[in-house]
């Protein structure tokens, strides 16, 4: 398992790199989770913004499958913040 917490954007790339290999089952929602949450690394450390576009477009494919699966609505938060949504999304 790759630690994403060490702080390194080599580990981020590298999880990138295995969970783009996701399992063969595209209904499994941690993995999307996993993936969105490398992509949120990644897009911290270099802030790259298609990074974060990406984070958002994996989190929402975990949560559709997964509902109740509390990471990914954690990381689609994020992934909001950090494009400036949140003040759009609480003016609805």
């Amino acid at each position: 398992m790759i630690n994403l917490a060490h702080g390194q954007p080599r580990l981020a790339r590298r999880a990138i790199h295995y969970f783009e290999k996701r399992p063969d089952d595209p209904n499994y929602a941690g993995a999307w989770a996993a993936l969105s949450a490398a992509y949120r690394s990644e897009g911290g450390f270099l802030s790259i913004p298609s990074c974060r576009t990406r984070l958002s477009s994996l989190a929402k494919t975990a949560i559709k499958l997964n509902p109740r699966l509390s990471h990914a609505h954690q990381f689609l938060g994020g992934a909001y913040n950090t494009l400036g949504a949140t003040m759009r999304l609480l003016r609805r």
